[in-house]
C-alpha cells in the first residue's frame, strides 16, 4: 500500500466529462469507516466489476460539498469482501473541490482481472464530508 498527501488546486471544480459512471462511488452522509455506494449498494457488498486484463489504476478524483480532511481507501474483492485487498489510500486535505490524484501521486497500483472495486472513507478529522464522490480511472486490456 502506498499513501500520498495532496491538496487540490482551486481550479479543480468538477469530475472530468469523460468519467464513466460505472466507476463512480458516492455517499450522501457518510460516517467514519463507511463504504461508498455504487447505485445505492455499498461497495463492500457488491463492488464495481473490473474485467480487464493488465489493470492499472491511473487516476482518482475525490470531492464533497464540505471542507474536510479524510482518507479514501480503494480496495478490490470477490464480493462481500472475500479475499479483500487494500490497493491504495489517498488523503484529501481540507478541500471541497474535486481533487485529482494521478498515478504519480500514489505510485503504480495494479488491479487483478475479475475482481470488484470498492471504496471506503477513513481517518476523518472532525466531521465527515457530505455528498462524497470518488471516481476511479482504471485502464487495462480488453479480455480475449
Amino acid at each position: 500500500m502506498t499513501e500520498r498527501r495532496w491538496t487540490a488546486s482551486p481550479s479543480a471544480t468538477d469530475i472530468p466529462g469523460n468519467a464513466s459512471a460505472s466507476f463512480l462511488f458516492t455517499r450522501k452522509n457518510p460516517k467514519q469507516g463507511s463504504w461508498l455506494d455504487d447505485g445505492g449498494i455499498p461497495s463492500n457488498k457488491t463492488g464495481i466489476p473490473f474485467g480487464l486484463l493488465n489493470g492499472e489504476l491511473q487516476s482518482i478524483w475525490v470531492g464533497s460539498s464540505d471542507l474536510r480532511q479524510y482518507d479514501i481507501e480503494v480496495w478490490h474483492h470477490e464480493g462481500n469482501l472475500v479475499n479483500a485487498m487494500l490497493l491504495t489510500t489517498v488523503t484529501v486535505l481540507n478541500t471541497n473541490r474535486i481533487s485529482p490524484f494521478s498515478a504519480l501521486d500514489y505510485g503504480l497500483v495494479l488491479i487483478p482481472v475479475n475482481v470488484q472495486l470498492a471504496s471506503r472513507l477513513v481517518n476523518v478529522v472532525g466531521s465527515a464530508p457530505n455528498n462524497l464522490k470518488v471516481y476511479l480511472g482504471p485502464v487495462g486490456d480488453i479480455p480475449q
